[in-house]
């Protein structure tokens, strides 16, 4: 890219400013490069930046500097996604309640799915160490049938624990999958 290319480029991009603006602006980077002199001409292409970038910025310092020479466009572009905005609340604010209540079902859901699984465990557990207790007690009395007892107590032991650890499992997937969806939705937020 040459000084000339720079400039041209520069001019187009700093449509949005009034006349007397752009032209300030571009004598500006025209002595700049003058200063500078041809043979470093393209030193001071790369230290400036794309002039995009150059661009962007002498409109961003114009208009904290004098805010009522903002571009027009932008005013336009404000009205114009206001008057958008509210045209299109009678669609968008059921979406988003519906979103936040399907995202709160979810949640009352695994929650309950969890509490099920945990009171399930709770309960195999308990009565399988209460079956164990009682088949040992009654083990010289009928020891066939105690030891069925126990070999049954003990069946239930297991499921419990497994179905314990699937609820563990679970509640923490669950608790990622919440705290992962949240953070994209806040990453988003920030984004825009």
């Amino acid at each position: 890219m040459t000084k000339n290319d720079f400039l041209a480029e520069l001019e187009k991009r700093l449509k949005p400013l009034d006349e007397s603006e752009r032209q300030d602006a571009l004598n500006f980077y025209r002595e700049y490069f003058e200063e500078a002199g041809p043979e470093k001409e393209g030193e001071v292409i790369k230290e400036l930046g794309s002039p995009a970038f150059v661009a962007a910025q002498v409109i961003s310092k114009a208009q904290t500097e004098n805010p009522s020479a903002r571009p027009a466009g932008n005013r336009l572009s404000f009205l114009w996604i206001m008057f958008l905005g509210i045209l299109s609340a009678p669609i968008t604010l059921p979406l988003l309640f519906a979103f936040l209540l399907a995202a709160f079902i979810f949640i009352v859901v695994a929650a309950s799915l969890i509490f099920a699984l945990l009171s399930a465990a709770a309960g195999l557990l308990w009565e399988g160490l209460i079956t164990f207790i009682s088949a040992f007690a009654g083990l010289f009395a009928h020891f066939a049938q105690s030891v069925f007892i126990m070999g049954a107590s003990l069946v239930k032991l297991a499921v419990g624990g497994l179905i314990l650890l699937a609820a563990f499992y679970l509640a923490k997937y669950a608790l990622c999958f919440i705290i992962k969806a949240g953070q994209k939705i806040l990453n988003k937020e920030n984004k825009k």
